[in-house]
């Protein structure tokens, strides 16, 4: 499964008790040791009311991938905000994974999301979102 990967996700979010629809895509390496490193660009809008505005953050993100030998397993990664924009925080995602059609494509889908502290370290606050994720491989 080692190469270089195209994704683009899909979900939704729950702050400040406002619901949240969010999008985005990325490109990582997954190498054979099962560890990736990628960047990844979402976007994410609250889905009624006045404060409805499209914002966008860069994550770089690290990681890894599991899978059994069935092709189902999960994977853990952790998305780095990489703006300046205040109140963009740092998690941990972990994910269902299966290998989805061929061998060149992975599906993934959020199993939990737990914000990160300033220091990096896992905090006691899970993030509530739910995310489809959908990677080919480029090379």
């Amino acid at each position: 499964m080692a190469g270089n990967y195209a994704y683009r996700f899909a979900g939704f979010a729950v702050k400040s008790n406002n619901n949240h629809y969010l999008a985005g895509v990325g490109v990582f390496s997954l190498q054979n040791d099962g560890t990736l490193k990628g960047r990844h660009k979402a976007s994410v809008m609250v889905l009624s009311g006045s404060m409805a505005e499209v914002l966008s953050a860069d994550f770089d993100i690290e990681g890894s991938l599991t899978l059994a030998s069935d092709k189902l397993g999960s994977a853990e990664i952790t998305f780095t905000y990489t703006g300046t924009r205040t109140g963009v925080k740092n998690l941990t995602g972990s994910f269902h994974a299966v290998v989805g059609g061929s061998p060149n494509c992975l599906w993934l889908v959020s199993s939990k999301a737990v914000l990160l502290n300033d220091n990096g370290t896992p905090s006691n606050v899970e993030a509530d979102e739910l995310a489809s994720l959908e990677a080919v491989r480029m090379t």
